[in-house]
């Protein structure tokens, strides 16, 4: 498979301590679960714009995820 740093990155964390992971995951295991909902409903959608050829779909999707990575971004900081 050829993939790029992005990769690398995104996947950093399956390359950790099991035990570790599956211990935060047990633990965290209703807000972990809902955030796979959110997750699961952002990609269906997605699937769709992209299965319909909906350029405008897939703009707005991708506006949307920048607009929300900006915003986490600003709140790490403390903006």
């Amino acid at each position: 498979v050829a993939a790029a740093n992005g990769l690398v990155d995104t996947t950093r964390i399956a390359g950790g301590d099991v035990e570790m992971w599956t211990d935060i995951l047990l633990t965290n295991a209703v807000a972990v679960a809902a955030q796979i909902g959110h997750l699961q409903q952002h990609l269906a959608t997605l699937k769709n714009a992209l299965d319909e050829g909906d350029e405008d779909a897939v703009r707005a999707h991708l506006e949307n995820a920048a607009a929300a990575r900006e915003k986490w971004l600003r709140g790490r900081k403390g903006e």
